[in-house]
């Protein structure tokens, strides 16, 4: 996907202010009148607005949606850095496979060449699904020369650039793209 130019550098770092190590379980007391069967329900529903019990089965989903999102947060930086090793070897097929034109009594060509990730940050949504962003530019070189071989040691002229924004979505335990 194609991003704004507005793009600026974010550094990434779990948030620990919500860790689910200091949030408090929930009080035994408040579902002393309640039978759990697994983790997705209730044997018998509450009578009676939303109530501590459920309540308490809300924090339990949000702890696992908070640990969810810091596994992908913790294993974005790692996700990115590979993105980039492939940006890069994509640079590299893109130059070894360069489709030259003769125009004009010259040889000529472009190709796409790419910068360093410069951000990779990871944002929960509002339903709890971690969504990771990365973005990097793309530059757009030309060549030409009397020859292939003189446009290929040329000095490869900027033609375009082109802020790119990523966005991944995370599931079964991985980053998809």
């Amino acid at each position: 996907m194609k991003g704004s130019p507005n793009i600026r550098k974010v550094s990434i770092s779990p948030d620990t202010s919500t860790s689910p190590d200091t949030q408090s379980p929930p009080d035994p007391a408040a579902v002393n009148d309640l039978t759990i069967t697994h983790a997705s329900g209730l044997t018998r529903p509450p009578t009676h607005g939303i109530t501590a019990e459920v309540k308490a089965i809300l924090a339990r989903l949000s702890l696992v949606q908070r640990r969810k999102f810091e596994r992908a947060s913790a294993d974005f930086p790692t996700f990115c850095q590979d993105w980039e090793r492939k940006l890069h070897e994509r640079e590299l097929n893109n130059l070894a496979h360069i489709n030259w034109q003769r125009r004009a009594g010259y040889e000529t060509a472009t190709y796409v060449a790419y910068g360093k990730v410069d951000a990779c940050e990871t944002k929960e949504s509002a339903k709890g699904v971690p969504i990771g962003k990365l973005s990097y530019q793309e530059y757009n070189y030309y060549l030409a020369g009397k020859t292939v071989e003189e446009a290929k040691h040329a000095t490869p002229k900027l033609v375009g650039r082109t802020n790119t924004l990523e966005i991944f979505s995370w599931d079964k335990n991985r980053w998809f793209y």
